[in-house]
């Protein structure tokens, strides 16, 4: 008679699939709780920034109100302006409406700088003040973003404050004025220009932040439910490197490649969460179907050796037990693909007893087939649906000797490496 393992079908009951989806839908619901705490947070910085910000114009609005050059009118309507977009960052209630405040607070301090500009034409007539002026404005703003932003208007801009000298030191005063203006037109576009440029950039790096905070916050449940659920996910350290190297991405700013990759990094780790979920699920069933068979055991006359459980990497789980004669039997469940689990069943005879018989007691389950029914019905209880008692040489009036399996097959049950194994903990 055969040794090989026989082993059963084992599949979710309805019953049990309706739990997986509620454990599910509970896991979405925690993670759904964690983004809007991280939503939350993120408003708060962001919130942070935006007053700073409104500081920052605010001081230069009051400096303008106190300038007795600067037209009254404009001013009172900057200020006007300026407790406007202070009441939305106060009612932001996303991120989103934050950077649309941080907009409005940009456009009120170009509207101050082209009011300090008109305010200073006014109060200063000299060539060489307003030269002066249009100079600093220039100053003012990060060459590389004059560069990057406005490439060809910082060349004309250059060009004409390089003519406007020449004008001022050659003391042209009649075609002085006329040149000042064109320059002064010139500088006023150059600077919206570069500063919606500047804008734009900043928001999008804030939003890759975001997304970046976002996808630190998806990969650390991910490594949590993972190690929570002693699940080994391979990928998984993959997606850290590479949520590091976005990191390293933004800080050398390079936003479009930042944001290439945490769109690349997001599908990734849909699909891990996908496949994290899965193996949960059947991992946990072959837990459950393994203590089901452990509860069952002592009522059959076995008894079980806690330190003999073992788990591998690929999720197989296994217990053996024994009987005072000396007969003993090593459960082993292990993953079939699809919706289906491989119990196996294998028996050694106690001293003296024939191998060609392999019976486990003179009383009820006297075969490894009797004990694979038995203990097939305990896993039946569990709400898994358990198939017949098969084995892998193929059907005949009995099994082969020593051992059995739920689930026909072409592979034997594999026997777990003592190097390989690892302990787990009670059912």
């Amino acid at each position: 008679m055969s040794k090989s393992p026989k082993y059963s079908r084992v599949s979710s009951s309805a019953e049990r699939r309706r739990q997986q989806e509620r454990a599910r839908q509970q896991r979405e619901r925690e993670r759904e709780e964690r983004r809007k705490q991280r939503e939350k947070e993120a408003l708060q910085k962001a919130r942070q920034r935006a007053d700073k910000r409104l500081e920052q114009v605010a001081r230069r609005q009051k400096a303008l109100g106190a300038d007795t050059a600067a037209d009254p009118a404009e001013s009172k309507a900057i200020r006007s302006s300026l407790d406007t977009a202070g009441k939305s960052i106060r009612q932001a209630t996303a991120p989103a409406a934050v950077s649309a405040a941080l907009r409005q607070l940009d456009e009120i301090d170009q509207r101050i700088s082209r009011a300090e500009a008109a305010a200073q034409q006014s109060r200063q007539l000299e060539a060489a003040q307003r030269l002066e002026h249009l100079g600093r404005r220039l100053t003012e703003m990060e060459p590389a973003a004059r560069q990057r932003f406005d490439p060809a208007g910082a060349a004309e801009t250059d060009r004409l404050i390089g003519e406007l000298s020449s004008l001022a030191k050659r003391g042209d005063t009649t075609a002085f004025p006329a040149r000042a203006d064109v320059a002064t037109a010139a500088v006023d576009k150059h600077v919206r220009t570069v500063g919606e440029g500047v804008a734009r950039h900043e928001e999008q790096g804030r939003e890759l932040a975001l997304r970046h905070a976002d996808l630190a916050g998806r990969v650390a449940d991910l490594e949590s439910d993972a190690a929570a659920a002693d699940v080994t996910l391979g990928d998984l350290r993959t997606a850290r490197e590479t949520l590091d190297y976005i990191a390293d991405t933004i800080d050398a700013d390079d936003l479009e490649g930042a944001a290439n990759l945490t769109g690349r990094l997001g599908d990734r780790l849909g699909r891990l969460e996908r496949d994290l979920d899965q193996a949960i699920d059947r991992i946990i069933a072959r837990r459950e179907m393994l203590g089901a068979i452990v509860a069952a055991l002592p009522g059959l006359g076995f008894t079980v050796n806690p330190s003999s459980k073992t788990e591998t990497a690929d999720g197989t789980i296994g217990i053996q037990a024994f009987r005072s004669s000396g007969a003993s039997l090593a459960v082993v469940v292990q993953d079939n693909g699809a919706d289906e689990h491989r119990v196996s069943y294998v028996a050694e005879a106690f001293p003296g007893q024939s191998p060609g018989v392999r019976e486990m007691s003179p009383g009820a389950c006297d075969t490894v087939v009797d004990l694979a029914e038995a203990l097939g019905a305990s896993i039946g209880t569990a709400g898994f649906a358990v198939g017949e008692v098969t084995w892998d040489d193929g059907p005949g009036d009995l099994p082969p000797s020593g051992s059995a399996a739920r689930r026909p097959g072409t592979q034997p049950t594999p026997q777990i490496p003592r190097t390989r194994q690892r302990r787990i903990g009670e059912q």
